[in-house]
């Protein structure tokens, strides 16, 4: 869900759209921008297939579908969801060095717990 809702395209909450119109209007350099702008669009491909599983199984519950047949209409793997979440990073880290802030990581620990519970998810259907 939560990986759905950063990259949702809704002009009234806080997502990496907003976020790099944001960037723009208060002047942060147009290269910064540019590079972050193209980590978002690179990442929008990924998205719609969250988007499909945020829509079938947590949001809108589609009862005619399994789990598994969710993720297959979606086809999604578990390393795309670590691309996603690293793209993630490829949008928000150069406006942090342009801040003078540090960049963020992500533990790669993180990425056997996701694969574990999409596992999961997938054998309780």
């Amino acid at each position: 869900m939560h990986l759905s809702q950063i990259y949702e395209t809704r002009h009234d909450t806080l997502n990496f759209g907003t976020i790099i119109k944001d960037a723009i209007n208060k002047g942060i350099n147009d290269e910064v921008v540019a590079r972050s702008n193209m980590a978002f669009q690179e990442a929008n491909l990924l998205w719609r297939k969250v988007a499909i599983i945020r829509g079938n199984l947590f949001a809108h519950r589609n009862v005619k579908l399994s789990y598994e047949d969710v993720f297959k209409k979606a086809s999604i793997t578990p390393g795309n969801l670590g691309e996603l979440t690293l793209y993630g990073l490829s949008i928000v880290n150069p406006f942090l060095v342009a801040l003078g802030k540090e960049q963020r990581e992500f533990n790669s620990l993180v990425t056997d717990d996701t694969v574990h519970l999409l596992e999961t998810l997938k054998d309780a259907s």
